[in-house]
């Protein structure tokens, strides 16, 4: 191994070779006398260099084109109480990557929140903050001092992984990465937003919130808790959660949305859409004229779709409680009691509402 150091920008920088496969550790280095001084870590794969850098806030060199890292500092622990022990930063970890011919990027941080945006560049820029509860600066610290950044070549995948002890401690990752490479995130202990990626994003979440913005290929979320929230996607999107609302706007494509409590609101182009809660309302808005097939399903809850009125679709709804409102000219009305069948144009597609106990209000987009 070789290896030099340098003085840059105040934090001090090593450079090593390392030997495949990549790691990422975190490390110390003297800063005088007997003081030990906390570092972060940067690794380049291919020309693997390993630069620490020491300091509250870690700086990395950027190169021109590289977009603004996604905001760590704005990522915080959850608001939790463990008797006398409250949250202190305990330091940051810092790394670039380059992805090579790896087909996918896979993040994963089981300590704590995500946030990627996509950039120009070609390589994979990390940083961790790293949090702890204690009941002072001392003994947090000693929470974090095993956590790593590590990065792996794994089924042909770059896959960058959150390590250490779980327990009272929060890392807040945020990743730039090449907006062409699709996008795995493994979000199993906090909130995970992704912005600005020409490629496709698949998310699992099992607590948090997940938000998914600028995305020109297809996007698949599942989150166990938490609020799902999609927006600018170009080429359809799969929401589901367990507990939680899903909100959707602006995106094409097919759009499916399920939850099992919580509502659904969608803003769409979409010429296929299922949106499905079992206890929750239903807000849907179709923005160009739509002839495809449109199903809207709820337990209990509300349900109001708007469509163009020159829409071409077979039109049914059904509730066993509640009122049913048609504002949209429609053609061959049928009545059976309450419920409401008609179509609009010549009823090429089909458009589907129902709810066992709501309202239903069928309008024209505005």
């Amino acid at each position: 191994m070789r290896g030099g150091a340098r003085r840059f920008g105040g934090p001090l920088l090593v450079v090593m070779k390392l030997p495949l496969p990549l790691f990422v550790s975190q490390c110390y280095a003297s800063a005088g006398g007997n003081e030990k001084m906390r570092v972060s870590t940067l690794v380049v794969v291919g020309t693997l260099a390993l630069a620490a850098g020491c300091g509250r806030s870690p700086q990395v060199p950027q190169s021109p084109q590289s977009a603004a890292p996604a905001p760590a500092e704005h990522m915080t622990p959850p608001a939790k109480e463990f008797g006398d022990r409250t949250w202190f930063q305990t330091g940051g970890l810092q790394g670039i990557l380059d992805p090579g011919d790896a087909a996918r990027i896979r993040i994963e941080n089981p300590l704590g929140d995500i946030a990627v945006v996509g950039g120009s560049q070609e390589t994979v820029s990390a940083t961790a903050r790293l949090h702890a509860m204690g009941k002072d600066q001392a003994e947090a610290q000693t929470r974090t001092k095993d956590v790593q950044l590590s990065g792996s070549l794994q089924d042909g995948d770059l896959v960058l992984t959150v390590q250490g002890e779980e327990e009272l401690t929060f890392v807040a990752l945020s990743v730039t990465v090449p907006r062409g490479r699709d996008l795995v995130l493994d979000a199993s202990a906090g909130k995970a937003s992704v912005e600005g990626i020409n490629a496709g994003v698949t998310i699992a979440g099992t607590v948090g919130d997940l938000a998914i913005t600028d995305v020109t290929g297809p996007v698949d979320v599942h989150a166990e808790t938490g609020n799902v929230a999609a927006r600018d996607i170009d080429q359809g999107a799969t929401a589901y959660t367990s507990s939680g609302s899903i909100e959707m706007s602006r995106v094409e494509g097919p759009v499916i949305a399920r939850t099992m409590t919580g509502a659904i609101r969608l803003t769409t182009a979409s010429n296929d859409i299922i949106a499905n809660t079992q206890s929750g309302s239903i807000d849907l808005r179709v923005t160009q004229p739509f002839d495809g097939s449109l199903e809207a399903r709820t337990d209990g809850g509300n349900i109001e779709v708007r469509v163009p009125s020159s829409s071409n679709c077979h039109v049914t709804t059904m509730t066993r409680s509640g009122e049913i409102t048609s504002e949209l000219p429609l053609q061959d009305v049928e009545r059976n009691g309450v419920n409401i069948a008609g179509r609009l144009g010549e009823g090429k597609g089909t458009l589907l509402a129902t709810t066992n106990s709501g309202r239903i209000l069928l309008a024209p987009v505005e």
